[in-house]
């Protein structure tokens, strides 16, 4: 009977992390985020920085990190746009088409169908 609802709980749990995950996400993020910064914070306390300042600089650190993470992602993003066109011919040719397909193409010049019925 434990293991039942030890199961059933866990179940429970994962479908609200699965209906939570748009906001987990983000939070872990910032949790990770202001971990790594906080080393700075502290280093810069204890050689005699003001508060203003050790704030303004942790508030840049982070935004300094945010906007590294962002031109990661799009560096990524036109890489995969470079490097895309090659593998679609392949992916084309690597199976067999469906017999549902249709057999005729569209003619670009005229705008009209290509070996159709």
């Amino acid at each position: 009977m434990v293991i039942l609802v030890g199961a059933a709980a866990a179940v429970i749990v994962v479908a609200g992390v699965q209906a939570v995950a748009w906001l987990i996400g983000p939070a872990f993020m910032a949790l990770i985020i202001v971990i790594a910064v906080a080393p700075a914070q502290s280093w810069l306390r204890r050689h005699g920085w003001p508060g203003w300042a050790t704030t303004l600089v942790v508030i840049l650190l982070v935004y300094a990190i945010m906007v590294g993470l962002a031109l990661g992602i799009i560096f990524s993003v036109a890489r995969l746009a470079t490097e895309l066109p090659k593998y679609a011919c392949a992916a084309s040719w690597s199976r067999p088409r469906p017999r549902s397909w249709p057999r005729w193409e569209w003619d670009r010049s005229s705008s009209r169908r290509r070996g159709a019925p």
